[in-house]
C-alpha cells in the first residue's frame, strides 16, 4: 500500500534529521577531543555521510515538489467544481422558470376550457329558452343542435391546433 504524502514527508524529514544529527554528533565529539581525527582525505566528515544527507535532502525536495503539484491540482479541481456547481445552479433556475411557465400555460388552457364549457352551457340554455318561447318544431331544434356541435368540434380542433403550435413554439424558444 503506497504511503500518503504526509507520511512520506515525515519519513524524509526524519532521515534528514538523522543524517544531520550524525554529522553534528561527529563535530561535537571532535570538539571534545584535543586531537581532531580525520579521514584519509583530511576531512572531518566522510563523503558518504554528506552524500547520504544530500540524497535525503533531494528526496525531501522531490516530495515537496509533489506536494506543491498536488496542491495546484487541488486548486484547479476546486475551481472546476465551483464552476460546475454554478452551472448546475443556473440550470436549476432555468428549469424552474420553464416549469413555472409551463404551469402558467396549463392554467391558462384550463381557464379557456372552463370558459368554453360555460359558453357552451349558456348557449344551450339560451337556445332551449328560445325554442320553448317560440314553440319551434323538433326539426329546427335538431338542426340547430347539429350546427352547435359542428361548431364546437370545429372550435376544439382549431383550439387544439393553436395549442399545439403554441406549445411547440414555446419549447423551441426554451431551447434557444
Amino acid at each position: 500500500m503506497p504511503e500518503n504524502l504526509q507520511t512520506r514527508l515525515h519519513n524524509s524529514l526524519d532521515e534528514i534529521l538523522k543524517s544531520s544529527g550524525y554529522i553534528f554528533e561527529i563535530i561535537d565529539q571532535n570538539r571534545k577531543q584535543s586531537n581532531v581525527i580525520t579521514s584519509p582525505n583530511n576531512e572531518l566528515i566522510q563523503k558518504s555521510i554528506t552524500q547520504s544527507l544530500n540524497g535525503e535532502i533531494q528526496n525531501f525536495h522531490a516530495i515537496l515538489d509533489q506536494t506543491v503539484s498536488k496542491l495546484n491540482d487541488a486548486e484547479w479541481c476546486l475551481g472546476v467544481m465551483v464552476e460546475k456547481k454554478k452551472k448546475l445552479d443556473e440550470l436549476k433556475v432555468k428549469e424552474e422558470a420553464a416549469r413555472k411557465k409551463e404551469e402558467e400555460a396549463k392554467k391558462k388552457e384550463e381557464e379557456v376550457k372552463k370558459k368554453a364549457e360555460e359558453a357552451k352551457k349558456c348557449f344551450i340554455l339560451l337556445f332551449c329558452q328560445i325554442c320553448t318561447t317560440f314553440n319551434l318544431c323538433a326539426n329546427i331544434l335538431f338542426y340547430l343542435i347539429f350546427i352547435y356541435f359542428y361548431f364546437t368540434i370545429l372550435f376544439y380542433r382549431t383550439f387544439y391546433i393553436f395549442s399545439l403550435s403554441t406549445h411547440l413554439l414555446y419549447n423551441i424558444f426554451l431551447r434557444l
